[in-house]
């Protein structure tokens, strides 16, 4: 994530410790190869979170799952 850490805006041991947590919730998953870490997005891993934020733009009446009222 070295590479990365400037087109974040966050310093490596942050966008380090916010990868571990996306790993701990079973979002990421982490292939350690030598000193360098490779992350991937678990497949299905966010069909829940999907499946909830369609629902909700059902429920409230949108169309395209945001609220219109002001």
């Amino acid at each position: 994530m070295c590479d990365r850490t400037g087109l974040l805006g966050r310093s490596q041991p942050t966008v380090s410790r916010h990868l571990q947590v996306l790993v701990e919730a079973g979002l990421l998953s982490r292939d350690k190869r030598g000193v360098w870490a490779y992350f991937a997005l678990v497949p299905g891993a966010l069909d829940p979170l999907s499946a909830v934020l369609s629902t909700a733009g059902t429920a409230s009446g949108s169309t395209d799952g945001l609220s219109t009222s002001y």
